[in-house]
């Protein structure tokens, strides 16, 4: 099983990087170039780039390094090392002695469980959060940066 991991790992990684980098266009083929209006909406809008002078694209990049950056730092330390400990305990947390008048014992039997999955379901909505906050962040410095050097 790990083994198997480790290769869905990887080929995720190659996955993500190839649609990163390959335009959408002339990924399944060179189906856009033809004379045929079928593909012209793939052509005009999808496969089609604004030009970029090297200094917007460079802007660009620190962008969204500076974006990415802050995201995986913030959500490193006030997401994932805050899980840390209550995952330690919570995972071999046994309640017993419980039983209830409606759901017998079951409810609290689960409830380490169920307050986990509540726990990874708003950390996990904090995270994908987090890419949209520090987008807005930094966009608006680099804006007030490009207003102000322009005058």
């Amino acid at each position: 099983p790990l083994i198997l991991g480790i290769v869905q790992f990887f080929i995720t990684m190659s996955m993500t990087i190839l649609f990163a980098v390959v335009p959408s266009g002339c990924m399944f083929g060179d189906s856009v170039t033809g004379k045929s209006r079928k593909y012209l909406t793939s052509q005009t809008f999808t496969a089609s780039y604004a030009p970029m002078s090297r200094s917007s694209c460079m802007a660009s990049i620190v962008l969204w390094v500076l974006v990415f950056g802050c995201k995986f730092t913030k959500s490193y330390f006030f997401l994932t090392l805050s899980f840390r400990d209550p995952i330690r305990v919570m995972v071999c947390m046994v309640i017993q002695g419980c039983n209830d008048r409606y759901f017998g014992n079951a409810l609290c039997r689960n409830q380490a469980t169920f307050t986990l999955t509540i726990m990874y379901v708003m950390d996990l909505v904090l995270f994908f959060l987090d890419t949209f906050l520090w987008y807005v962040i930094w966009n608006m410095a680099f804006s007030v940066t490009r207003s102000l050097s322009l005058g």
